[in-house]
């Protein structure tokens, strides 16, 4: 296992041959010194996993595991530090001063192998098999990384000006939240897949990861979505922070969560937009409906189905309600006093009249979005818009607590 570790640090820093630019070499770096702060906590659990295992022996063998285990420590932290060092230096240097340097996180690394060899042999293999596996996988991400932000780059159209702007994106988005850079950075592929242009992600990109962190949610997904409310609406991207503040309120107040609410947009934003119903509104329904049990994409299609239902039938709904759905201007009026207007009347009629009315203006779907509002009330779903409407500083709040 230890030689793995070696052969890890050797491929970066002698037989990577500068394939890549300093930034994608630097990146990798980062991403292995990331890992080696992980380490440190690992060691210290398997500190606590060793005391705990170890009632029973004899306090000699207990100090001497404890000693070996500290000493790991910081044969870790002087990788670490060794990394700093190269760190700092620049690339364009002679290689025999780089090289050097280099050499000196090798040695670190041999140091932190006997050491991990002396802590015995089920934590050597544990702790040896890790390395091995996370180290590779640095190394490997940090290639990939580079590969995603030229895709992102070449999609944009801005090419090598654009890739060292997302590069950097991808670098302080991933230092500020949970996510790996490669994470960000294949998130930004497939937002410049979806046509948003370099600044279009940098507004998009941080707010819709700070998203999916409040909810513990996958990272491309969640801006694959975002960007799918943001174009339904034709808001721009500087729209997003608040947007994303909306959805954030949706999904943490309802059963609604990031992957219901967006099922269920799916299948009823387009035809809200162009009914000019806000999307607010379309959020503060969904969301309701979810709490009742009409869940994601049937959510969606219940809505919808009411949606179209409402416009076919103007007519007879106008007639049941005696009150026009459209304004002076001809704007569909607010949909939740249009609710109210229909579910007023449906409760003076006993059951059986109540849903063949619904059925028949509506359909067996769409009825099924008045019946979720029949028991719980219109006006619980025009407080929660309300709450959804003044959503400013949700999504902050909740990645800063997770």
């Amino acid at each position: 296992e230890g030689r793995f570790i070696v052969a890890a640090v050797q491929g970066l820093y002698v037989e990577i041959d500068f394939k890549f630019k300093n930034e994608s070499l630097m990146q990798g770096i980062n991403d292995v010194k990331k890992l080696l702060k992980t380490l440190n906590t690992d060691f210290s659990n398997i500190s606590k996993t060793a005391q705990g295992s170890m009632k029973n022996a004899g306090q000699a063998v207990k100090k001497g595991v404890e000693t070996n285990l500290k000493q790991a420590k910081k044969a870790a932290d002087d990788v670490q530090k060794s990394f700093d060092k190269i760190g700092r230096a620049r690339i364009d240097k002679p290689l025999d001063e780089f090289n050097r340097k280099a050499q000196k996180s090798i040695n670190s690394t041999n140091k932190l192998k006997q050491t991990i060899n002396d802590v015995g042999r089920g934590f050597k293999y544990a702790v040896g098999a890790y390395l091995a596996m996370q180290s590779r996988q640095a190394f490997q991400d940090f290639g990939n990384i580079d590969f995603e932000i030229r895709g992102a780059a070449a999609k944009t159209g801005g090419f090598e000006n654009d890739r060292k702007k997302l590069l950097k994106l991808a670098q302080d988005v991933g230092a500020v939240t949970k996510f790996r850079n490669l994470d960000v950075a294949q998130a930004i592929n497939a937002g410049a897949t979806l046509g948003l242009k370099e600044l279009d992600l940098q507004s998009v990109i941080p707010s819709s990861a700070k998203l999916a962190q409040g909810f513990n949610a996958q990272l491309e997904p969640t801006i694959e979505s975002t960007i799918a409310y943001m174009k339904t609406y034709g808001l721009t991207a500087q729209d997003v922070p608040k947007l994303n503040d909306m959805i954030a309120v949706t999904a943490r107040d309802s059963a609604a969560d990031l992957g219901r609410l967006s099922e269920g947009f799916k299948y009823v934003g387009q035809t809200a937009k162009s009914m000019n119903i806000p999307i607010e509104s379309v959020f503060a329904i969904l969301g309701k409906m979810n709490d009742v049990g009409i869940v994601g994409s049937s959510a969606g299609t219940s809505f919808n189905n009411f949606l179209v239902q409402l416009t076919k039938n103007a007519d007879k709904v106008q007639k049941l309600t005696g009150k026009k759905l459209t304004d002076e201007s001809g704007k569909l009026r607010d949909v939740t006093q249009i609710y109210d207007e229909i579910i007023e009347k449906a409760k003076t009629m006993d059951d059986v009249t109540r849903n063949a009315m619904l059925f028949d203006l509506f359909g067996i779907r769409g009825a099924k979005n008045i019946q979720a509002f029949l028991n719980q009330g219109v006006n619980e779903v025009t407080k929660f818009r309300e709450r959804i409407k003044n959503s400013g500083g949700a999504v902050d709040a909740m990645a800063s607590f997770m």
